[in-house]
């Protein structure tokens, strides 16, 4: 992984917890602070990366990163040109639902209904490109 930084987020070895809130929680940069990590890792509980609690692998994390930058770059990209959702779910012969469900990084949304919602808001080829070479977070696949 090169120029990512480790986010800490706590989750309990029982817990059930849902992947997307725990990506949307990492890609927002929460950090815990030591003294409340090290209270909790005292009483049991377990403290790691989001990464490492889902056991994703270099390219599983990139796909999962890449639909999170593609996700919030649509509800800004909207915003900005000011587009509803359901002026975009026109364009694209889709519903105002799933735009919502789309800006929101739900796991049902494919990359393809991403990328043409923001095609219709104006994003272009080299746009897209360029959003997806700088993104920040960016985590290098494995080499094969």
């Amino acid at each position: 992984m090169t120029g990512r930084r480790r986010e800490d987020t706590l989750v309990s070895s029982k817990a059930r917890i849902d992947a997307g809130f725990l990506l949307r929680e990492l890609q927002i940069g929460k950090t815990m602070k030591s003294e409340i990590r090290n209270k909790l890792k005292k009483t049991g509980w377990k403290v790691g990366t989001v990464t490492e609690f889902l056991g994703l692998t270099p390219d599983e994390a990139a796909y999962i990163e890449l639909k999170l930058n593609l996700s919030h770059h649509l509800k800004e990209q909207r915003r900005a040109r000011g587009l509803t959702q359901a002026m975009i779910a026109t364009m694209i012969g889709s519903s105002q639902s799933r735009i919502a469900k789309a800006e929101t990084n739900d796991p049902t949304v494919s990359i393809d209904l991403l990328v043409r919602a923001l095609f219709a808001s104006g994003l272009t080829q080299a746009g897209l490109a360029d959003l997806i070479a700088s993104h920040p977070n960016s985590i290098e696949p494995a080499s094969v």
